[in-house]
């Protein structure tokens, strides 16, 4: 009798078990059945969106080849303006090399402490220098010598920007004024 009854319990055990794994298989189909839901649901809104922005596009084009307003602008005076500033930090480096040149060379021939360490500051400026340097001719000049026809070059690259910001808000309304 024991016996019958422990069969019994181990085949209930094992049909529970069976059953609990059917039901966590549904619960898996049905979880796996939203999220492809979800995905169409998701790339559907997308599309959507896409759509919207690829006609806000097409709209915005279409506007910019009627546009009359113009924006100035800004970068020759800008580098107008960095192109003046590295021309006086690189003329004091040149001057301060010169300086730390010439006390080095006026000292004894003794002072190899001192002349060491002036040869160390004047090879640190010779190195900032030479960026600067690297600086002004990605913007244009090699020569310090040039970089007062550039500056006015750049000044009236600027100056013609604002004279067309100026000739396009002059002409702003003209289209409504000529109808």
């Amino acid at each position: 009798m024991e016996l019958q009854s422990k069969i019994k319990q181990q085949i209930e055990l094992i049909g529970y078990r069976e059953n609990e794994t059917q039901q966590i298989e549904a619960l898996n189909t049905k979880y796996e059945q939203k999220q492809v839901k979800q995905m169409v649901f998701d790339v559907e809104t997308i599309a959507k969106q896409l759509e919207e922005y690829k006609s806000a596009f097409i709209i915005a084009t279409f506007q910019k080849g009627e546009r009359t307003d113009y924006q100035e602008n800004t970068i020759y005076k800008q580098q107008a303006q960095q192109i003046a500033q590295l021309v006086d930090i690189v003329k004091v480096q040149m001057q301060d090399i010169e300086h730390l040149t010439k006390k080095k060379d006026s000292l004894g021939l003794l002072k190899f402490k001192e002349k060491k360490s002036l040869q160390a500051k004047i090879d640190s400026y010779c190195q900032v220098l030479n960026e600067n340097k690297n600086k002004l001719e990605l913007l244009g000049i090699s020569d310090l010598s040039q970089a007062n026809m550039v500056i006015a070059d750049k000044n009236r690259l600027a100056e013609n920007q604002k004279q067309k910001v100026s000739l396009s808000r002059a002409n702003i309304g003209a289209e409504e004024r000529a109808e």
